[in-house]
Formats: structure tokens, C-alpha cells, sequence
């Protein structure tokens, strides 16, 4: 880890404007491949929708049992809005 720090602190970093743009086209390249890329913003509603089950459930903390269900739970968040 040391040497990959060291080399890591002789590079220039990337402006914002060159980030964001080789975020979108990473995320452009995982969506063509039929990845589903999840942000941010997604895992909170994620949190949220969790938070809310557990309350209507009477308990501390729920799961939800797929990835299928969890983007599922993301879509439906989103399409309420």
C-alpha cells in the first residue's frame, strides 16, 4: 500500500469537470453491458425504504432478501417522485 500511495502522490489529480466526465462514461460503458449502477442517492433511498420496513415490521433493522429486490425497491423510489 505504501509504494501505491507513493506513486499515487507523484500524479496530478483530475479537475472536477474531467471526473464527472469519466464517471459518466464508465457508468455509460456498465449500462451497455447491462450492469445496474447504483449511486449515491440510490442507496439512501435504499436506507430510507429499510428504515421504513422495520418501523411498519416493529423492529430494529430489516434486510432485504435480493439485489432483485433492491433495485426493484430503488425503481419504484424513484418513479414517486
Amino acid at each position: 500500500m505504501k509504494v501505491v500511495n507513493e506513486y499515487l502522490a507523484t500524479k496530478e489529480g483530475l479537475t472536477a469537470g474531467e471526473m464527472e466526465e469519466k464517471i459518466e462514461g464508465l457508468v455509460d460503458i456498465l449500462q451497455k453491458k447491462g450492469a445496474s449502477v447504483v449511486t449515491k442517492e440510490d442507496v439512501e433511498l435504499l436506507e430510507s425504504a429499510k428504515q421504513e420496513e422495520a418501523r411498519a415490521r416493529k423492529t430494529w433493522d430489516f434486510k432485504y432478501t435480493s439485489d432483485e429486490k433492491m433495485l426493484e425497491i430503488i425503481a419504484a423510489r424513484k418513479a414517486a417522485r
